[in-house]
C-alpha cells in the first residue's frame, strides 16, 4: 500500500475531486470512455508520484513511460510500438502514466521533421480509441500541443508548497528533528518542493541525529542554486 502524503500537494485543483474522478471511473461497469488527466508544474512538486497513487487507487496495475520506451530509429517502427503499448495497456486493465510527455507531445507547429507530426498524430490517435486511465506529468506545459491537451478531462497545476505545508513536509522527512525555533526561516522558503525537501532529506541520511538549524541553512543553500538556475534558464 502506497504511503504517499497527498497532504503534501499543492494543486489549483482540489486533490478529493480528482480522487473522486478516478474512484468513480474505477467503479463503472462499462468502461467505454477514456479517463484523461494531464498533471503540469514545477519539478518536484509530485506529479509523477500522485499518478502512482491513483493507479493503485483505482484498483489496476500501471505502466510508467517515457518517450525512449518506445522511440525508434527505423521507419514505422515508433508508430507501432505506441500501438502495441496502448493496445497491451487496455488488454490488460493498466492505467497508462506517460512521464515527461512534452517530450513526446510538443507543439506540432514548431516541429522540423515530417517524423516528428507523424509520431504525435499516431499517439493521438491512439489514445483517441483508448478507454481506460491516461496520465501525462509535463513540467513544460506551454509547449504542449493545443490538440493534444484537448484530450485530456481535467489539466492540474501542481505548485510549489504553501507555508503550513512547507512545514509539514519539513515534519515529514524529518521526524525526530524538531523545527519550533526555525518556522520564521522555514515560511521565508520560497519556491520550495516536497521533491526538494526529499532531496535535502538524502543529504542527511548518513548523519547520525543532525540539528535543525544545518538542515536549514543547507535549505536555504539548495533554493539558492534553485533560484540561480531559474534566472538562468530564462535568460536573467
Amino acid at each position: 500500500k502506497s504511503n504517499f502524503d497527498t497532504a503534501l500537494l499543492n494543486t489549483d485543483i482540489p486533490v478529493e475531486t480528482i480522487k473522486s474522478y478516478i474512484d468513480t471511473y474505477s467503479k463503472m461497469k462499462d468502461k467505454n470512455i477514456r479517463c484523461g488527466l494531464l498533471f503540469h508544474g514545477i519539478p518536484g512538486t509530485g506529479k509523477t508520484e500522485f499518478a502512482r497513487y491513483l493507479a493503485e487507487l483505482s484498483g489496476y496495475e500501471h505502466i510508467t513511460l517515457r518517450v525512449s520506451d518506445f522511440l525508434s530509429p527505423y521507419v514505422g517502427e515508433t508508430e507501432q510500438n505506441i500501438a502495441d503499448i496502448f493496445r497491451m495497456a487496455e488488454e490488460k486493465n493498466t492505467v497508462l502514466i506517460f512521464d515527461e510527455a512534452d517530450s513526446l507531445l510538443l507543439d506540432r507547429k514548431g516541429a522540423r521533421y515530417s517524423w516528428e507530426v507523424t509520431h504525435v498524430n499516431e499517439f493521438l490517435a491512439q489514445l483517441d480509441s483508448y478507454k481506460g486511465i491516461f496520465i501525462a506529468t509535463t513540467n513544460f506545459v506551454k509547449n504542449f500541443d493545443m490538440a493534444a491537451m484537448r484530450r485530456f478531462d481535467w489539466k492540474v497545476e501542481f505548485k510549489a508548497l504553501e507555508k503550513d505545508k512547507i512545514y509539514k513536509a519539513f515534519n515529514c522527512f524529518f521526524p525526530n528533528i524538531n523545527f519550533n525555533d526555525y518556522k520564521n526561516k522555514i515560511y521565508s522558503l520560497k519556491n520550495i518542493t516536497a521533491g526538494d525537501i526529499a532531496v535535502l532529506s538524502s543529504k542527511f541520511k548518513f548523519i547520525d541525529k543532525p540539528a535543525a538549524k544545518s538542515i536549514i541553512e543547507q535549505a536555504e543553500i539548495e533554493m539558492k542554486y534553485k533560484e540561480n538556475h531559474t534566472q538562468k534558464s530564462v535568460g536573467f
